[in-house]
């Protein structure tokens, strides 16, 4: 077992320096220092959250919560920062589910 925690510590330490990796981190770091967009971040967050437990309840959306979320997910799609980090993310979501395609395709290899 160590034999196999040792390739996948490397294997970390490669994802750690790719460049889907390093710009996640950029991003984030970014948003993170840029208090007004991680502000608008938690707020939509937190509505979106709201919101989702108020439909699985099964009680109705009343208007003004759907103009007030309407209006957060405009605002949150004009801000650039946030904007980059859901990018780096979707980019580096890509990446791992392609090298958990490529670890599932050696498993299932048949010896």
């Amino acid at each position: 077992m160590e034999d196999l925690l040792a390739l996948a510590r490397k294997l970390g330490a490669a994802l750690r320096t790719h460049e889907r990796c390093t710009a996640l981190r950029v991003a984030t770091h970014a948003l993170k220092d840029d208090k007004p967009a991680k502000a608008l971040e938690e707020r939509y967050a937190q509505a979106a959250l709201a919101l989702q437990e108020k439909i699985a309840a099964g009680r109705p959306l009343e208007p003004d919560e759907k103009r007030d979320e309407a209006a957060l997910r405009r605002q949150v799609a004009s801000q650039p920062r946030i904007q980059a980090v859901l990018r780096a993310q979707a980019d580096f979501q890509q990446l791992l589910t392609a090298v958990n395609d490529a670890i599932s395709a050696e498993v299932d290899r048949e010896a």
